[in-house]
């Protein structure tokens, strides 16, 4: 008699009646949501305060956009027992609500103080492409979303090499899909090392971990370079289990406008309703959600945080047939064998669109390659997207078992199983050597190559790695991976040269990756200047208890503090402090 193993529990629980009930569904099914967002920043101002000391407070507003409708919005600042409605200012481009304490000794014994933003919105997610766009003709004006900036440096050499290696298309949309899927699969999701501060681009490529803020630079990056505008959004989000502060980017195309990229989520294209957006801005620097300066006699300090968002769902309204979807897969498999799984899967609609698609397998099976994908469909086309996946090695003890398999789709799932069956590995089986990445790190006059490869055999795998440069012989060598792992291997290059590097890399089958080494170029910024020469943290597992780059606790936020001045102003003795606060993305 055959035993049944269960999977995992099926995702989808949707309680939306009390905001304290638990609250889990994909983001990704979402089509529009209506929602209430109260967000609070607390402070309060210590030291020697004489009279006409003022305090200006900036809390950054809400807007409306094409996809983000605002139905009401209240604003205000609580301090010594008073409540202060604001004025509005612009900055950055960006709505803010001010206000402005001309007399601080007034409230010098009540020195806490609270702003409060509480809008009801409502987002809508149009997937929609329109015609696609190539970039063999650059696309004209938006410099300066094309331009390097400080978080977002689209001019630095090693990014531009392998954005030259990686994304080779013309095709605009195919451009975006590669780089958002290639950025999900291959940057880390580092809840602790990196929650309390925001790297650079090139930080993020080069350790390859970060939270949503390095997503979103890498990603800004890599697009700018292949010329496509794009912008930086943050925001508040919904990551599968709660919501909160978030960052993404929006690219542009020629004739369509600005579509979301979220490498965060997995999403290109479009980005789903319960994303949320506050500010949209050429770089996270430009961001700030809380700005605090006084005007001071004797200098005075203030300590300022941002509470998590409290969100509460009004309504909210999923996908529904987009795709028609089947499974095809054998019906059983032995201990051990490497098999295929495919889907074959229609576009319903008459447009292009861009989606994310993922297979989750059992624990036991070993998926060879990422299991989500995002997948580019013209108007009513039929693709085929494959997964290879590996058999648990584990025998059955003469029993039967039956596993399940979920194909997630924006529109609904679908449930397939395999079994498991008695019998031996299929002779010869050696699995496969796959090289999952080729990346080029450039430093001064070095360059390091690193090859991943991964072995999903149960037997040791051989590859050769060569290289040459501009015809001339650089290197040949061998590498041994050991089973059912990944090696990278790295060797480095001195005398570094610009011009044109060829590697080939021979599993079972020799494969070509040609790496242009640009001209070095002087740094050249658009916006204001920050601090991106942070160290580099270690990088750990990422946390995944579903199998998903999503952090448990990724719905939190805190605060970076930037103190940007303190200038004495001698002719009227007067200290100015600014603040600038910045939320922390998930």
């Amino acid at each position: 008699m055959g035993k049944l193993t269960l999977l995992f529990p099926l995702l989808i629980m949707i309680l939306l009646p009390s905001a304290a009930s638990a609250l889990e569904f994909r983001p990704a099914t979402v089509q529009s949501m209506d929602v209430n967002i109260i967000m609070e920043g607390r402070g309060a101002f210590s030291g020697t305060v004489t009279r006409g000391d003022e305090m200006n407070v900036l809390f950054l507003s809400v807007q409306e956009y094409e996809n983000q409708q605002v139905l009401w919005v209240e604003e205000f600042m609580e301090i010594g027992g008073e409540r202060l409605r604001p004025s509005y200012v612009t900055r950055n481009g960006l709505r803010y609500a001010s206000y402005k304490i001309p007399d601080l000794l007034r409230y010098a014994q009540a020195n806490e103080f609270i702003v409060v933003r509480k809008i009801r919105v409502k987002s809508t997610a149009f997937i929609g492409l329109g015609n696609d766009y190539n970039l063999a003709t650059p696309i004209s004006g938006f410099d300066e979303y094309k331009n390097p900036t400080d978080y977002i440096e689209s001019d630095d050499g090693e990014l531009v090499s392998k954005a030259m290696l990686e994304f080779r298309s013309d095709s605009q949309a195919e451009t975006i899909r590669q780089i958002s899927e290639w950025v999900n699969q291959n940057v880390r999701y580092d809840f602790e090392n990196y929650y309390n501060g925001t790297y650079s681009a090139k930080h993020t490529y080069d350790v390859r971990a970060g939270v949503c803020d390095e997503f979103a630079n890498l990603t800004a990056a890599f697009t700018r370079i292949k010329g496509i505008p794009t912008r930086y959004v943050s925001g508040v989000s919904f990551d599968g289990t709660r919501f909160g502060s978030h960052g993404w980017v929006e690219a542009y195309l020629p004739g369509t406008g600005w579509i979301g990229i979220d490498s965060t989520y997995g999403e290109a294209g479009y980005v789903d309703a319960a994303h949320f957006a506050l500010a949209k801005t050429t770089d996270a620097n430009r961001a700030a959600d809380l700005i605090i300066t006084t005007t001071s006699r004797k200098p005075l300090e203030v300590e300022s945080r941002l509470e998590l968002p409290d969100v509460q769902i009004n309504s909210a309204s999923f996908f529904r047939n987009l795709l028609e979807a089947k499974i095809i897969k054998p019906d059983s498999v032995v201990a051990g064998e490497e098999f295929k799984v495919r889907a074959i899967i229609k576009n319903n609609s008459n447009e292009d669109v861009m989606l994310p698609i993922a297979l989750v397998a059992h624990e036991d099976f070993m998926q060879i390659g990422s299991r989500d994908r995002i997948v580019l469909f013209a108007g009513g086309e039929s693709r085929e997207v494959a997964w290879k996946l590996r058999a648990p090695e584990k025998g059955t003890d003469n029993a039967y078992y039956t596993y399940g398999m979920l194909l997630l789709m924006p529109d609904g799932n679908l449930a397939d199983t395999i079994r498991l069956v008695p019998g031996d590995e299929p002779q010869g089986a050696t699995g496969t050597l796959t090289v999952k990445d080729v990346s080029p790190f450039i430093s001064d006059n070095l360059l390091e190559l690193r090859v991943t490869l991964q072995n999903s055999g149960p037997k040791s795998a051989l590859a050769r790695i060569s290289a040459s440069f501009e015809g001339i012989a650089l290197f040949e060598k061998e590498t041994t991976i050991e089973p059912f792992s990944e090696k990278v291997f790295v060797q480095r290059i001195d005398n570094l040269q610009p011009g044109n590097l060829l590697l080939k890399v021979n599993t079972t089958q020799e494969q070509a990756f040609e790496i242009n080494i640009p001209k070095r170029q002087e740094r050249t910024i658009t916006g204001q200047q920050g601090n991106t020469d942070l160290p580099g943290p270690k990088i750990p597992d990422p946390l995944a208890a579903t199998g998903s780059w999503q952090n448990a606790q990724s719905g939190m936020i805190s605060i970076l503090l930037i103190v940007l001045g303190a200038f004495a102003a001698l002719a009227a003795g007067a200290g100015i402090l600014l603040y600038v606060m910045l939320a922390k993305k998930s």
